[in-house]
């Protein structure tokens, strides 16, 4: 099993073999989004650039196979064609020069010739995002199941990943990181829970169904008291900075700033005698691209100073991660308040931008006969 983990600082790519529990590099820091070639003999993966490489995994040579077409966030992961010689994901491409809004497209690469060829689902239709939208090519190199307008479709292809006909919708609710299991299914995640889909012969549902995950995040807390002497202390209500305290902290709560004593009995001591010692700072504009920056994304904010940030746009699932691992003291960073992805016009720029406004749009409930209304 491959996985990324950002323990050293930046994602890097290991393998852990479940059978006896051997946990291996498989590259060094600064490899995200792998995907193994169906004959296990190739990986590819991006830098944190968005540049996709191919590593020979018996050898660990790597070659650049393309680099992205935009800023903003990187490409979506890679997906390979059944026989293994093209390689499929979502980049952006920009229309013109004056903004750098455009479409989140199909982009498929002949890992030969290094040829590509660009695709949208439909005429002037986005996938929904380039970080949980696909597109996911079938095992039977027949469909790619992506994302768009928030809900899941198959896009019937070729063998070299050109459509053959129109997407067909295949979900009313709204959809996530779309994935292929056995023959015939698609796993997705829609508002937290995972759902799998079983398909007929084709891209006809039979039935979608809910798989228990019983998995749950408890938030750890310490009640260690905490004395920070400060040598010089700065509130920010106003009042005239303060020489030689304590700072005293019980769990996550300051209960009380009294002058220095030299004992505190049952106090950790944390010695700021020759610094000033302020509020944490507030950063009210963040986005939190941790498959690019890793772990050092949220050290470095701790370092400036910064203990609370407020997300304004972010893949939905990465940041409710992110937010519960802080929370929790699994990971370390300022307290995050994070939302969802932004919502775009039928253009985009960044990764995590949620394009919409298609000519027809769904307008009907989650659930039921679709029904459809023209917005012009």
């Amino acid at each position: 099993m491959l996985y990324c983990t950002d323990r050293d600082g930046l994602s890097a790519v290991r393998r852990l073999y479940p059978g006896t529990g051997r946990d291996e590099a498989v590259t060094g820091p600064g490899r995200l989004y792998p995907a193994l070639s169906p004959d296990g003999s190739v990986l590819a993966c991006q830098d944190v650039t968005g540049t996709v490489l191919l590593r020979e995994v018996a050898t660990g040579r790597e070659r650049v196979l393309a680099r992205p077409l935009a800023t903003d966030g990187p490409p979506g992961a890679p997906t390979w064609s059944p026989d293994g010689r093209y390689l499929a994901f979502c980049d952006r491409n920009r229309l013109n020069h004056r903004f750098r809004e455009g479409y989140n497209l199909i982009r498929v690469l002949d890992t030969r010739t290094g040829t590509e060829r660009r695709h949208l689902p439909a005429a002037h239709q986005s996938l929904s995002d380039r970080a949980a939208a696909g597109p996911v090519w079938s095992p039977d190199g027949r469909w790619m199941a992506l994302v768009a307008e928030s809900v899941l479709w198959l896009l019937p292809v070729t063998a070299d990943g050109t459509p053959a006909g129109r997407p067909r919708r295949v979900t009313s609710e709204p959809a996530d990181h779309p994935t292929w299991g056995r023959p015939g299914t698609l796993l997705y995640l829609s508002a937290g829970r995972l759902r799998l889909l079983d398909l007929a012969d084709g891209p006809a549902p039979v039935r979608c169904r809910t798989l228990p995950v019983p998995l749950t995040n408890r938030a750890e807390r310490r009640r260690e008291r905490l004395r920070v002497h400060a040598g010089l202390l700065w509130d920010g209500t106003g009042s005239a900075p303060r020489d030689d305290v304590d700072v005293l902290v019980e769990g996550s709560r300051i209960t009380a700033v009294e002058a220095h004593r030299a004992r505190r009995p049952g106090h950790r001591t944390v010695d700021a005698s020759r610094g000033t010692v302020l509020p944490g700072l507030f950063d009210s504009h963040t986005h939190p691209y941790s498959a690019v920056y890793g772990a050092r994304h949220a050290l470095t904010a701790l370092a400036y100073g910064i203990t609370t940030t407020a997300c304004l746009g972010a893949s939905l699932y990465e940041a409710v991660r992110l937010r519960e691992s802080l929370a929790g003291g699994h990971s370390s960073g300022p307290r995050l308040l994070a939302c969802g992805e932004l919502i775009d016009g039928a253009r985009t720029a960044y990764a995590m931008g949620a394009p919409t406004g298609r000519p027809r749009v769904w307008r009907g409930p989650w659930s039921g006969r679709p029904r459809w209304t023209s917005t012009s």
